[in-house]
């Protein structure tokens, strides 16, 4: 926050400087005077009043650098309780190509925090800003240990039946009694996560948290159900959770507004005649729609300077495991009945308690709400397979044992979930139209589209550091609100190929369009009113 205030006083000093930089009148016959032979000429115009220097001094570009393109990162939107260095990474990175920004901030505003929250708690949920404890790959059960929300999946019979003879003809002697359907052989088998995992190293959590071992953090998505913590006589509404939206951020965006729209507004006149689409005054505008969504998404959304953990019983689970210890939680799941759980995944849900027997044995055992034994259900010699990558699911036709990363069923709520995947793809839909529409409304509404007296290496530079910078801004917007993944490596190789083309490319046309820019400042000067 002092950071910040601090930087809005110095672009204020700035801003004089910076405004008077780009006012460009039409020149008409005026008197010259040579201020130095060698550097400077000053051009007054009797007619409008003003006078005009060129070259532009560099204390004049450099200060229309730092107003109209470096000043920009001071709206940044933070990710919620981030302390890695991809938010510094993008920071840099949208100085070179804002539309990298844009994207970011499009991805905060199209989540709707403030919109559809009606709690503190939901608006966290819907910044991404809560976590659960999720088992990893390597996860094993332990002696004794029920874990709750398995679900049983039939395994291949004939695989089976040809596993039992291959297993008779190397003993050479026969199997024995068949096996009875209440005692079966089953894989455990750790399921996928549904949830995005995160890196407790990068992310800054609320209260104290220790992780044993094969367990590890998620966020969870919205539409997830939450409660206060069953200790409690709280309700979720009574429930408070830190935050702040950032007011310096917001108003410190309104100057940069004010500023870019001034300098769009000037580059009408002798600067469009004489470089037409290339005009320096052009270039403001990625960075002007990069300032507007930035202050949206800072008043759309809070900031949240660390992540609130959520109990669940994973994370009993991990509690009553060495190394295993949390504090500081806000709220809880709420499970899910058996027929929400029917009704939802269309399967059964059950209950194991895990037994270690001789030689390492394990055995799994249907069992009720309160962790007994169930006479007559299904029991399961399990085979847990190692952890080396030499198992494959498919090779083995035995049932397996699903066991769930995030535990026992939740409540989710699918009307919740659909209205805010609903929102945010519209939002993304009309920031995308209007990103990559108004740049070019505006440039072609003020110069026709007309090259002027630019040479063409301008209006490459201008052109592609524009459009290549729009196209990695809508990879980057397609790469932060989708989650599909692709089933062919080759086609993984193939979209990073391109991604890495295209960044370095428009990096390049980034760099080449900065040197113009400051050409064109240099060689066009600016004009300043006497009166």
């Amino acid at each position: 926050m002092v950071a910040a205030s601090v930087l809005l006083l110095f672009l204020a000093a700035l801003l004089p400087k910076a405004l008077g930089t780009p006012f460009l009148l039409p020149r008409e016959p005026a008197s010259v005077v040579d201020l130095n032979s060698n550097t400077q000429t000053a051009y007054f115009n009797n007619t409008t009043q003003t006078a005009c220097v060129r070259p532009a001094p560099w204390n004049q570009i450099l200060s229309f650098f730092l107003t109209n393109y470096i000043a920009r990162i001071a709206t940044y939107k933070k990710t919620s309780g981030y302390e890695g260095n991809w938010d510094y990474f993008y920071v840099f990175a949208s100085l070179f190509v804002p539309f990298i920004g844009i994207s970011g901030a499009a991805a905060t505003i199209a989540r709707g925090s403030r919109f559809l929250g009606h709690t503190d708690v939901d608006r966290a949920l819907l910044a991404e800003a809560l976590c659960v404890v999720v088992r990893e790959p390597g996860w094993r059960p332990e002696n004794g240990e029920v874990i709750r929300g398995c679900v049983i999946a039939d395994g291949d019979e004939h695989g089976r039946r040809k596993m039992r003879r291959k297993r008779r003809r190397r003993k050479r002697k026969t199997r024995g009694p068949r096996e009875t359907p209440e005692f079966r052989s089953a894989t455990l088998v750790i399921g996928p996560a549904g949830v995005q995992t995160i890196d407790r190293k990068k992310y800054k959590i609320q209260g104290h948290i220790s992780l044993p071992p094969s367990y590890t953090l998620a966020k969870l998505p919205p539409g997830t159900e939450l409660m206060a913590l069953a200790v409690s006589r709280a309700t979720k509404e009574d429930i408070v959770i830190s935050n702040s939206y950032n007011a310096t951020k917001a108003f410190t965006g309104i100057v940069q507004i004010v500023s870019s729209l001034y300098a769009i507004y000037t580059a009408y006149g002798d600067q469009v005649i004489r470089y037409g689409y290339a005009a320096f005054g052009f270039t403001v505008l990625p960075y002007t729609v990069m300032s507007i969504l930035n202050t949206i998404a800072n008043l759309i959304e809070a900031s949240y300077d660390c992540l609130f953990l959520v109990r669940s019983d994973v994370m009993l689970e991990a509690e009553h495991r060495e190394g295993g210890e949390f504090t500081g939680e806000v709220a809880e799941l709420v499970p899910a009945t058996k027929d929400i759980e029917m009704a939802a995944a269309g399967v059964e849900f059950v209950d194991l308690l895990f037994r270690r027997g001789k030689h390492a044995r394990w055995k799994a055992i249907q069992v009720d709400d309160a962790g007994n034994p169930i006479r007559g259900r299904r029991s399961w010699n399990v085979y847990i397979p190692p952890l080396d990558g030499s198992y494959t699911a498919e090779s083995d036709p035995r049932p397996k044992i699903l066991v769930q990363p995030v535990g026992q069923s939740y409540v989710f709520s699918k009307a919740s979930h659909r209205r805010s995947k609903k929102f945010r793809q519209r939002a993304v839909a009309v920031i995308m139209v209007l990103s990559l529409v108004v740049p070019y409304a505006v440039i072609g509404g003020i110069s026709k589209f007309r090259p002027g007296r630019s040479e063409p290496r301008q209006r490459v530079f201008m052109a592609g550091w524009l459009v290549i910078g729009q196209i990695i801004g809508a990879l980057n917007l397609v790469g932060q609100t989708t989650k599909a993944r692709r089933k062919l490596r080759w086609w993984a190789w193939l979209e990073w190929a391109v991604l890495g083309f295209t960044i370095i490319t428009g990096f390049a046309f980034a760099v080449g369009g900065f040197v113009e820019a400051g050409r064109m400042l240099r060689e066009f000067g600016y004009c300043i009113k006497l009166n």
